[in-house]
């Protein structure tokens, strides 16, 4: 995803999202060179069907969606695909300006498995 970056920031706005929330900020350290705060006018294409997914995105403003789904603030990108074969399912375009947290590289995967396991927990509670 490409656009302005922060990042100086960024690590402290993702641990403001569930599941990151309930992960001890020491141990999200490992992170911070990995994640930026990017900011994408509307219309940017934020995955392609097929291609192979390299970043985990949360959108903390604006709206992104699917060709079946639309999503917020809190909706996460990049997901499914990073555990399920690694390449993305669907487009997801951004409808209006958005404004996400993006965990990129290695890292990535790992992040991912961390919202997987926050999704697993509270389904399971």
């Amino acid at each position: 995803m490409r656009g302005r970056h922060n990042r100086s920031s960024a690590l402290d706005v993702l641990v403001r999202f569930a599941p990151f929330s309930d992960v001890p900020r020491r141990a999200l350290a490992p992170l911070e060179p990995h994640v930026d705060e990017v900011h994408l006018p509307a219309g940017t294409v934020l995955a392609r069907a097929g291609t192979a997914a390299r970043e985990l995105g949360v959108v903390l403003s604006g709206e992104v969606r699917t060709d079946t789904t639309r999503g917020g603030p809190g909706t996460r990108v990049g997901v499914a695909a990073l555990e399920w074969g690694g390449r993305h399912t669907a487009d997801v375009v951004a409808t209006t300006d958005v404004t996400l947290v993006v965990v990129a590289g290695p890292a990535c995967r790992w992040a991912a498995d961390v919202v997987l396991r926050g999704a697993m927990a509270a389904t399971a509670a």
